[in-house]
């Protein structure tokens, strides 16, 4: 509802039955609201608004609240109000056009009417947390009147707003620490004055514990709820700067409505016929806003926030809430099987700035995280270094967790560099089996494929090595079922064998790989001792986007990237917790419908079940009211994101080699940039040069351009191809002309349709083919494929 002062004023005089003191009343209201707005003009200083027309409307707003708290308090205690007084705020709403129209018959219209802004009035009337000490939660309170120098900026979601506060001093406090214990300036554990608009009165709520709708303070500026909630919900796919853009484009369409409806509104009143004409004219309206800040003459007055005060606020929510949240929650979960996994280039975007303003990565090791079997992050670390150490400690506090939460130990961890983690694994779980993802197994054989992704074999062979190791791949929540070893064994030798005898496929590189993956699968490593759980690390690979998708192409501080991590866990962990099928109503994360403010749901129902207990003593409770579960994480002293480095990562830290990425900030997970093949190559500890060695020849490499598919089939396409029969090739390569032969429908020789190409149309050198005959320039033409 708009606060109108003539009207407001008129109502509140109504409960005054002699005449005369209801025009006391009234004049004694507008006096002091006109003392009150020029006593403000003069000590505000240039950062704040000084526009008289907004100052005197929220001095009107004071009055009002000054007459109604004390018509609300007696001498014997609070008393209710009359009917007719009226009761507006705390939010206090500006009248519009529409209002001045209804009023006034042959109202003057004037741009000054839009350049009001909202105001917030942090009073006692409305918020019961301004009735006791922050600090001592005392309830002997003097009210000292106002803010002195008048209502404070509010940053808002679509426009700037307004926020006046009271002043209070707790007696209990004041003897403690006044006058005898003068307090040291800054002090402020001694504290015992404060404005109800300052941020040092509301530094010990949580932001779900403030009143709805209070705007947040901080030490040079605030927020309305609206735009901090907005923050919160926005900051993780965006940047600070991103969105300090978008809220200020908001800004500027809110600005250009209130001009347009200023214009309106003349418009119309000029095309009423009445006696009494429009006399205000047409005026330029005033500027959004001004580089120099409080120094607008137009009225308008209106500054969005900037990326340094989006950043502070998101550090803040997160320091104060989502960290902690975060971390209880995930000491809830526990898990079947586990997955570990290390992504680099996200991480890389952690960094710090040296005394030369360069920014420096401090933690080379990578984010290190741990999956379950629902692809929930367990646990995750920003670690220093790639050394078993820091894995050890993370496995040792999720031992702690489950022992406290009364569960088995996980059965199953899967790594890419399973026989390297397995001893560390071990000693923390000595009953786990540590095997390897069929996702890093796989991408070790395609790096050996020649020519990469432009074989058109790829596809195929990529199926038939997956086909070797799995019976049925996992689909539509049923995970994977894993052929046992010796069929696994067995079978990758044949499909190795199949693909070298064909020609065209292999790199020198391919052996040396083959032997080294040929022993994981002769140790168990691709083998599972049970297939009813999810147990492959290659939805790990997936979690990346999530990581990447943070601060994505732009670099980080080490402190936001902690936070936003922390933050991108939580939202992932909640999200993927209503998707399980055996959520219930007597799980905890069942009654946040959805919602990651974990906190606050927890609050909600450790109240609900207070009142509850309360009303269980005045007899019994109806059917339908029960307890709501509490969340209750594990006591494991886990730490997850940024952790203080032990002693012993120190040491390795100190030692050990780190491994080097590109330092590019975005990271494409497509099939092609993740096949980096001299990484993956090292990582198993093959000569990455063999690459470009040419392999030996073979006969049936002669003809491999006689065979060209028209496309590759793709990685994911079901296939039985492992027995299937080598496609009958040609025997020749080029015609008598010396024209390359693309043959198809080779199944029958006798329909083959013969395309005759030149040099030109294959793409190729022009010495490619020579003008002998064919039987001469077959071994020429296989040789460099």
């Amino acid at each position: 509802m708009a606060f109108e002062p003539e009207i407001a004023r008129q109502q509140c005089a109504a409960i005054f039955e002699d005449d005369e003191a209801r025009t006391k009343f009234i004049e004694t209201w507008k006096q002091s609201a006109e003392e009150r707005a020029d006593s403000w003009m003069d000590s505000r200083d240039g950062s704040q608004s000084r526009h008289r027309f907004l100052l005197l409307w929220i001095a009107e707003i004071v009055e009002y609240l000054v007459a109604t708290g004390k018509v609300a308090r007696s001498s014997n205690g609070p008393k209710a109000l009359d009917p007719r007084w009226p009761i507006y705020g705390p939010y206090f709403e500006p009248p519009t056009y529409l209002h001045q129209m209804l009023r006034e018959v042959t109202p003057q219209i004037g741009p000054e009417i839009t350049y009001l802004k909202r105001c917030y009035a942090v009073h006692w009337i409305f918020l019961e947390a301004l009735r006791r000490c922050p600090k001592c939660h005392g309830k002997r309170l003097e009210r000292s009147g106002w803010n002195p120098s008048g209502p404070r900026e509010v940053h808002g979601l679509f426009r700037e707003e307004m926020a006046i506060g009271i002043q209070l001093r707790c007696l209990d406090c004041a003897e403690k620490y006044g006058k005898k214990n003068k307090r040291s300036s800054g002090d402020l554990d001694k504290r015992y004055c404060w404005t109800t608009t300052s941020a040092d009165f509301w530094d010990q709520f949580e932001h779900w514990e403030l009143p709805k709708g209070l705007p947040h303070f901080f030490s040079r500026s605030a927020v309305s709820s609206e735009l901090f909630d907005f923050i919160v919900e926005m900051r993780l796919k965006s940047t600070s700067a991103g969105l300090a853009e978008n809220i200020k484009q908001l800004h500027l369409l809110e600005y250009h409505k209130q001009h347009h409806q200023y214009l309106q509104a003349f418009h119309a009143r000029t095309q009423q016929m009445t006696i009494v004409k429009q006399t205000k004219p047409l005026v330029p309206y005033s500027k959004p806003f001004s580089k120099k800040v409080g120094q607008q003459k137009g009225g308008y007055d209106n500054r969005s926030i900037s990326d340094d005060l989006i950043t502070m606020i998101l550090l803040k929510f997160c320091n104060e809430t989502r960290i902690k949240e975060s971390e209880e929650h995930m000491r809830t979960l526990s898990a079947v099987t586990i997955s570990v996994d290390t992504t680099f280039r996200c991480a890389y975007k952690a960094t710090l700035v040296d005394k030369n303003k360069a920014r420096v990565r401090s933690h080379l090791g990578g984010f290190v995280s741990i999956l379950n079997q629902k692809s929930q992050p367990i646990s995750w670390r920003l670690c220093h270094s790639q050394s078993q150490v820091e894995t050890q400690e993370m496995l040792s506090g999720l031992s702690t967790r489950l022992h406290c939460l009364e569960l088995p130990p996980p059965e199953i961890m899967t790594a890419d560099n399973c026989c390297q983690v397995r001893n560390t694994a071990l000693k923390v779980f000595p009953d786990i089996s540590v095997v390897q993802d069929v996702w890093h197994f796989l991408m070790r054989y395609l790096v050996c494929v020649k020519d990469g992704t432009k074989n058109p074999y790829r596809g195929e062979v990529a199926n038939n090595i997956v086909h070797a190791i799995l019976k049925v791949k996992a689909a539509n929540g049923v995970p994977a079922i894993y052929r046992s070893q010796p069929e696994q064994e067995e079978r990758l030798v044949k499909v190795f064998n199949k693909w070298e005898e064909h020609g065209g496929v292999w790199t020198a590189a391919a052996a040396k790989v083959h032997e080294t993956q040929l022993a994981h699968v002769e140790k168990g490593c691709l083998s599972r001792p049970r297939d009813d759980v999810a147990s492959d690390g290659s939805r790990i690979e997936g979690s990346h986007k999530g990581w990447n998708s943070i601060m994505r192409a732009f670099a980080s501080g080490l402190e936001v990237m902690n936070a936003l991590g922390h933050d991108h866990v939580l939202r992932h962990n909640v999200r993927l917790d209503m998707q399980d099928e055996a959520l219930d109503k007597s799980m905890f994360m069942y009654h946040t419908h959805g919602s990651h403010h974990v906190r606050l749901v927890d609050a909600c129902a450790k109240l609900w079940n207070t009142l509850i207990e309360g009303q269980k003593r005045g007899g019994a409770l109806p059917a339908n009211i029960r307890a709501l579960p509490e969340l209750h994480p594990a006591d494991s002293k886990e730490t997850f994101g940024l952790v203080k480095m032990s002693t012993e990562t120190a040491m390795q830290y100190s030692l050990a080699k780190v491994k080097q990425e590109p330092g590019d900030d975005t990271l494409d997970l497509s099939s092609q940039d993740m096949l980096d093949a001299d990484r993956i190559l090292k990582e198993i500890g093959v000569d990455p040069a063999l690459l470009k060695v040419p392999p030996p020849s073979t006969p049936a490499e002669t003809s491999v351009l006689a065979i060209a598919p028209a496309a590759s089939p793709p990685l994911t396409a079901p296939s039985n191809a492992l027995d299937r029969p080598s496609v009958p090739t040609s025997s020749s390569g080029v015609n008598s002309k010396g024209k390359g032969v693309k043959r198809s429908l080779v199944n029958d020789p006798a329909d083959d349709d013969v395309i005759e190409l030149s040099a030109a149309e294959w793409g190729l050198p022009k010495d490619w083919f020579p003008a002998s005959r064919a039987a001469t320039s077959t071994s020429r033409v296989a040789g460099p494929l």
